[in-house]
């Protein structure tokens, strides 16, 4: 709670100088503390406030809380967007953000096959 307090305060500083890394952090501690609908509030805000290519990290953040919550959906609509805004960048470090975005995309496609596959008594992994 100290350390949110903390990184929220260092952001109303400057706010026209929001920088990425400490928004990341900010959510980032969110998370740690448990506080799941803060941080996805914080996270929808700043998204809605920062969106766009910049905000790819901040986009996979909220994918990987909603697959902690479990809310596959908006998991694969964060991926989806974080994948679209990386599409036209060709940098290396834009296509290592595309693969690890797609790698994430198929880890929640798994998992919502085995959450399926267990309900209807089918094997881990196995696609009904």
């Amino acid at each position: 709670a100290d350390a949110v307090k903390a990184f929220r305060q260092a952001l109303t500083i400057d706010p026209s100088r929001s920088e990425p890394e400490l928004i990341r952090k900010i959510g980032q501690a969110l998370v740690q503390t448990h506080d799941y609908a803060q941080a996805t509030r914080f996270y929808q805000e700043e998204l809605d406030r920062n969106g766009g290519p910049s905000a790819v990290d901040l986009r996979r953040d909220l994918a990987k809380l909603y697959m902690r919550l479990r809310q596959w959906d908006a998991a694969i609509k964060e991926l989806n967007h974080a994948k679209d805004d990386l599409q036209r960048d060709e940098s290396p470090k834009a296509i290592q953000a595309r693969i690890e975005t797609l790698q994430e995309l198929a880890h929640v496609h798994r998992e919502i096959a085995d959450t399926r596959g267990g309900m209807q008594g089918g094997a881990p992994g196995q696609i009904a």
